[in-house]
């Protein structure tokens, strides 16, 4: 259903889309500003539509999108305030190497502590920072794929993890859109009146614990660190546990979005077979 005018933040109510404007969703300053953020092509379209997706515009090329008119979705779409792009205009924007002619802003969805409510034997992710935008839209595909409602962002405001960075997206496929991001500082996650039913684990090559010997059927955050330099000081103030993947040699650490799908995988395993 389409949010009234009312409804909308001022920043949303105040957009137009325009060339200019989708560039400058390409900065971070921007996208935290407005609280918006795109995505490009059909695969993201039918994903954001699927979910139900909080649309603020769209932006469309005739010439490249025209494959896909039969589609149907331009109908679909229609409801939404539209821009015309040239091809050159939509190329030069450098969304994507092959663009497909389709481009949708929409706004970005935060949540706090508060909007949740732990449910069943649910695991969240809990991450600082990344390096590789293309291992955190992998670890989006992980968690959607083993059943995760979605991950915890720590820091303090402007300094968490941009999910929402158009690299990030275009390696989530869309999957982005069926997770909760939840933001949060470590002082607050430790005084939040749910953190006793969660236990924390945490991902480390030199963690006391086999990942396979652990219970994965209660609420769980499990901790993914930097791929560089691990879990950091506030992540391990937060966990209960420190678990590893072993290994057959003596490899210093795993790819993170690869040890993130293992232990995800593991924790569906199990819920599955209980």
């Amino acid at each position: 259903m389409r949010r009234s005018a009312s409804s909308l933040n001022h920043s949303e109510a105040d957009f137009r889309p325009s060339f200019d404007s989708l560039l400058a969703l390409k900065l971070r300053v921007t996208r935290d500003r407005d609280s918006l953020y795109f995505v490009e092509g059909f695969r993201f379209a039918y994903a954001a539509l699927a979910a139900n997706a909080p649309i603020v515009a769209v932006a469309h090329c005739p010439e490249l999108a025209r494959p896909y008119s039969a589609c149907g979705i331009a109908d679909r779409l229609a409801r939404y305030p539209q821009l015309r792009l040239t091809k050159e205009q939509m190329t030069a924007l450098g969304f994507s190497p092959e663009p497909q002619g389709i481009v949708l802003i929409l706004r970005q969805q935060l949540l706090g502590l508060s909007d949740i409510v732990p449910r069943g034997a649910a695991t969240w992710l809990g991450i600082e920072t990344f390096r590789r935008p293309g291992n955190l839209g992998t670890i989006f595909r992980s968690a959607g794929a083993s059943g995760s409602p979605g991950m915890f962002l720590f820091g303090n405001r402007g300094e968490h993890q941009d999910v929402f960075d158009p690299l990030v997206m275009r390696a989530s496929m869309g999957t982005h859109f069926d997770l909760k991001f939840v933001r949060s500082t470590y002082r607050e996650f430790a005084h939040w009146e749910f953190r006793l039913e969660f236990r924390v684990l945490g991902a480390d090559a030199r963690g006391p614990l086999d990942y396979r010997k652990v219970g994965y059927r209660r609420p769980l955050l499990l901790m993914i660190g930097n791929e560089r330099s691990g879990l950091s000081p506030g992540q391990r103030s937060c966990c209960d546990d420190l678990v590893r993947i072993p290994m057959a040699r003596p490899i210093d650490s795993l790819n993170a979005a690869m040890a993130a799908t293992i232990l995800l995988f593991e924790a569906f395993g199990q819920r599955r077979n209980r």
